[in-house]
C-alpha cells in the first residue's frame, strides 16, 4: 500500500471520526451531569490532557480558534470541574460514544486498527504534537471498540499537531487558516465574526494548498514507522469506523 496514497485516504475520515463525539447528545447530556456546558467541557476536556498549562500555551495548542477564546472557555470549565476531572470525563465520553456507535463492527477489525496505532504511538517522537501525547498519556480502554476510537482521536491529534506546526511555520495567521479550512465552515464555531473575515490573497490560497500537500507528505513519513500490514488495518478500520458514524449500532 502506497504510504502517501495512505496518508490522503486517511486524513478526511479520521479528522471526522476522531471529534465526532465533541458535541454528540450522550457528551452534551455527560456535561450537563457535571454541572457544566458541552462547549466548557469540550475545552476543559480536551485541553485537560495538555496537563498543567498557562492559558497562552492552551491557545497557541487551539492555533485555529479565535485568539483568547480556547483559553477563556478552557479556564471556566477548570474553575467548574477541575483539569484532571475534566480530562479523565471527557475521554470517558468518547468510550461512551464508541460504545454506542461500533458495535457491527468485527472486533477484531477494531483490535488491528488499534494495534497498529500503538505501534505508530510507540515511534513518533513526544513534543510534535502537545494533544496527542496527551491523549497517549491517558490509560486507553481495552474493549475493541472504545479502544479503537481512541486510537483514532490519538491519530487525529497527531495529524493535526503536524499540521499546525506546518501552518505556523508558514506563517498563516489562525483567522487566514481557519477562514480557509473548508470555505470557513468553522469560522463562527471557532469564536469569530463578520467582522473578523480576513482578506484572502491568491498567495494565502496557494501557501494553505501547499501546507496541506507537506502535512500529507509528513503523515507518509509517520506511517512508513509500520508495516504493510499495519497500514491495511488503518485502511480497513477508519473506513468501516467513518461508515458506522451514519449508521450507528451500540455494543451489546
Amino acid at each position: 500500500m502506497s504510504t502517501i496514497s495512505l496518508a490522503h485516504e486517511l486524513a478526511d475520515p479520521i479528522g471526522r471520526i476522531g471529534m465526532y463525539y465533541y458535541f454528540s447528545p450522550l457528551t452534551s447530556q455527560r456535561a450537563t451531569e457535571l454541572g457544566t456546558d458541552v462547549v466548557s467541557y469540550y475545552f476543559a476536556g480536551r485541553g485537560g490532557v495538555l496537563g498543567e498549562v498557562d492559558p497562552d500555551e492552551v491557545d497557541e495548542t487551539f492555533y485555529f480558534f479565535k485568539p483568547g477564546m480556547a483559553s477563556g472557555m478552557y479556564a471556566n470549565g477548570v474553575s467548574q470541574l477541575g483539569r484532571a476531572v475534566a480530562a479523565r470525563e471527557h475521554a470517558a465520553s468518547a468510550d461512551a460514544f464508541a460504545r454506542a456507535t461500533f458495535g457491527a463492527i468485527a472486533p477484531e477489525v477494531l483490535i488491528a486498527f488499534a494495534d497498529a496505532v500503538r505501534r505508530i504511538a510507540d515511534q513518533v517522537p513526544l513534543d510534535i504534537a502537545p494533544l496527542a501525547d496527551g491523549y497517549l498519556a491517558l490509560q486507553w480502554p481495552s474493549d475493541p471498540a472504545a479502544r479503537a476510537f481512541r486510537a483514532a482521536i490519538y491519530l487525529r491529534e497527531l495529524r493535526g499537531g503536524v499540521h499546525t506546526q506546518i501552518v505556523k511555520v508558514a506563517g498563516l495567521s489562525p483567522a487566514v487558516s481557519c477562514y480557509l479550512d473548508r470555505e470557513g465552515a468553522y469560522f463562527a464555531l471557532h469564536g469569530y465574526s463578520d467582522e473578523d473575515i480576513p482578506e484572502i490573497t491568491e498567495e494565502h490560497r496557494a501557501t494553505r494548498l501547499d501546507i496541506e500537500e507537506r502535512t500529507h507528505e509528513a503523515m507518509e513519513t509517520i506511517l512508513m514507522l509500520i508495516n504493510d500490514a499495519d497500514r491495511q488495518a488503518l485502511s480497513a478500520g477508519s473506513a468501516v469506523m467513518f461508515a458506522a458514524l451514519k449508521d450507528p449500532v451500540p455494543v451489546s
